[in-house]
């Protein structure tokens, strides 16, 4: 396995010779790290990433005796207020690292706007970098590949057209090896520095524990009802899933205040009428079937324009999370320190303040500011983790175990997530994940995230973590 940083002398002489780059390395092989050089070539550079990546990014420049780049993140330049920013700062060289997540240029603020900016300005120069982006659609990862690379060596392989993409990628979807020999061609580009190496040669081992909970009240009403502790009911398949997955773990959300019948009946009423219409293939989306009955519609709108809209807060009637995070992090199990990963935030709060556990969540930092990359844990010690705000961007190879008592919205951020620890840098010969799945949903959609896995290292070669999860149950 070659060191994660022998292709940054060839990647930034590209970068020179081209005037962009595309990179897609796998997690920990030194991304940021080239980013920081490439601000060494002058112009107005503009560093753009997810917020959590910030200090990273910081460091990775006082390491190499940078000053601080000029840093816009996916978010600030999302909001409506981000939409001239671009055209303030106007920037000359663009490193955006994490670039999936600014891909999608017709269904994204931040995809549109680069794109704008870009074609408005042909002259600048873009480093784009990812480690997961190829593992995706071709057509939501075209476009940044074209921003960094725009010349007709590239537009050869992948067109620069949006109708010939859309029936390339289309075409790939269901030819592997096709999409493996188009990557093979990008591979010898000049400018692209594709890599399916792992930059840790350990081993990650996998347990799944399916336990479904006792049926109470609730669980059993949701699952199979669809119909809320409040009387009221669940109107979409997400919001089910959503819901369920929060009664198998011990809690719910109940307004704070009492909601009146009248609003209640109504939006009972309005959801089965929801309900009906997509079992009937009258529509997919709320909005459609708003059209489709305008009556019912008008009903309850006349109903909730009353009331403003519910405050809710968090209901904890079971400890079941809690009994199992403290018996996976007793010390008589296992000696390394460990992250348990939660996707809400009330519910890490709460384990945080029955078990005393630090909680990392926005920015990364806990209660007291610290931040989870910089603080060093104890021989046996488990902290709290969000997902959204940890499971990207960080380098967190103090810890050697992972508990997810929560799946994240995608199989990309799970992986991720379990990349933190999986990198180089760990010392350890092997990392540990283990996933709690209370519910029939929670197993098939693990099951669904370790399959989409498969079919990306079939497709691309690039390894993920979920796709050998079947070999460790």
């Amino acid at each position: 396995m070659t060191s994660p940083f022998d292709w940054q002398p060839r990647a930034l002489a590209a970068f020179r010779e081209r005037g962009g780059a595309f990179i897609s390395m796998g997690l920990g092989r030194g991304k940021t790290y080239f980013g920081a050089q490439v601000y060494q070539l002058g112009g107005r550079p503009l560093w753009i990433g997810p917020a959590a990546s910030k200090k990273g990014v910081f460091a990775a420049f006082k390491k190499q005796g940078l000053p601080r780049p000029e840093f816009v993140s996916f978010s600030a330049l999302g909001v409506l207020t981000g939409a001239e920013l671009l055209d303030d700062l106007a920037p000359d060289v663009i490193v955006i690292d994490e670039v999936h997540k600014a891909k999608n240029v017709r269904g994204s603020a931040v995809g549109r706007r680069l794109a704008r900016y870009l074609a408005a300005h042909p002259a600048t120069r873009v480093l784009a970098m990812s480690g997961t982006i190829v593992g995706r659609k071709l057509i939501d990862w075209a476009p940044p590949l074209h921003w960094a690379l725009r010349g007709e060596d590239v537009r050869r392989i992948v067109p620069a057209s949006y109708d010939r993409l859309a029936a390339l990628s289309e075409r790939l979807e269901h030819q592997p090896d096709a999409y493996r020999a188009l990557l093979e061609r990008l591979r010898a580009a000049p400018g692209v520095f594709l890599d399916d190496e792992e930059s840790w040669s350990g081993t990650v081992t996998f347990k799944v524990n399916v336990r479904l909970p006792a049926e109470s009240e609730e669980y059993r009403r949701a699952a199979r009802e669809w119909v809320l502790p409040d009387g009221s009911y669940i109107g979409t398949v997400l919001e089910a899933q959503r819901v369920i997955g929060q009664l198998a773990r011990g809690y719910w959300y109940r307004p704070v205040h009492d909601l009146p019948e009248e609003y209640i009946a109504a939006r009972a009423a309005w959801q089965k009428t929801v309900r009906r219409g997509k079992l009937y293939g009258l529509g997919d989306s709320d909005a459609e079937l708003r059209r489709v009955y305008p009556e019912a519609w008008a009903a309850w709108r006349a109903v909730a324009d009353r009331y403003p809209e519910p405050e809710t807060a968090p209901v904890f009637y079971d400890d079941r999370s809690m009994r199992l995070a403290r018996q996976w992090s007793s010390p008589l199990i296992e000696s390394s320190p460990g992250i348990v990963w939660v996707k809400h935030i009330e519910l890490g709060a709460e384990l945080s303040r029955r078990l005393g556990w630090r909680y990392f969540r926005e920015e990364a930092r806990d209660v007291t500011g610290v931040r989870i990359d910089e603080y060093a844990p104890s021989r046996a010690e488990a902290v709290l983790a969000s997902i959204d705000a940890c499971g990207t961007g960080l380098n967190l190879q103090q810890f050697g175990r992972n508990l997810f008592l929560e799946l994240p919205d995608n199989a990309e951020l799970m992986h991720q997530a379990i990349g933190r620890t999986a990198r180089s840098g760990q010392e350890r010969d092997e990392v540990t994940v283990e996933v709690w799945c209370p519910s029939p949903e929670d197993q098939t959609r693990l099951e669904k995230f370790a399959a989409e896995a498969a079919d990306i290292e079939r497709r691309t070669g690039q390894k993920r973590f979920l796709a050998r999860l079947s070999e460790h149950k």
